[in-house]
């Protein structure tokens, strides 16, 4: 019996090795974990059907999000900040700007704008994307689903804080909007906290 599960460890770390699904963590600082969804170099309003579990539901106003890590807090606390600037954008992501790159550039700016939520958790293992996203006035709207650590689920004890953006058409962007973040259907931020 031992021989099979060896084997088996063998074949599963081979194929992981074979695949490139290895890490290699210096334990110094940990890389953040980026979930996307499309972007073909050209923003037009689109219907957009993330892989899982929210297939094709229609996207309203967003032309794409993307979710990642982004630190800690001491804190359990939803914020949000609205970008129309890409150099303020990229001052408030340091080291990002080769990732960011292709995205998010002076060219891009002129025609989106960005609308970042920072959620923190009081543990690891969870995950969010996008539902749907609609702007009204000066009024941003983000259904988001988050995916929670299943019970007895080994994660990490500490704060994280997630990232979820947003682009919408520039020609949404007014002075001073406001955010409203619903969080599995039910609102968690009505339009006020700001970053």
């Amino acid at each position: 019996m031992k021989k099979i599960i060896a084997c088996m460890l063998l074949l599963a770390l081979a194929a992981a090795v074979f695949t490139g699904c290895t890490s290699s963590n210096t334990g110094a600082e940990q890389s953040p974990v980026i979930t996307k969804a499309p972007f073909t170099g050209h923003i037009e309003p689109k219907t957009f059907a993330p892989e899982k579990p929210n297939e094709g539901l229609a996207m309203g106003n967003v032309l794409f999000w993307e979710t990642f890590r982004s630190g800690g807090s001491s804190t359990e606390r939803i914020r949000y900040k609205v970008y129309n600037d890409v150099k303020e954008f990229l001052a408030d992501f340091p080291g990002r700007d080769e990732e960011f790159n292709s995205r998010y550039s002076e060219k891009s700016f002129g025609e989106m704008f960005v609308a970042a939520v920072y959620i923190t958790v009081p543990t690891g293992g969870y995950s969010y994307s996008v539902n749907a996203g609609s702007v009204s006035g000066s009024e941003i709207k983000l259904d988001i689903l988050q995916t929670s650590p299943e019970a007895d689920t080994a994660v990490t004890q500490a704060f994280e804080t997630h990232c979820v953006l947003a682009a919408f058409p520039a020609e949404l962007y007014t002075e001073g909007m406001r955010v409203t973040v619903i969080i599995n259907g039910k609102c968690v931020l009505p339009a006020g906290e700001t970053v």
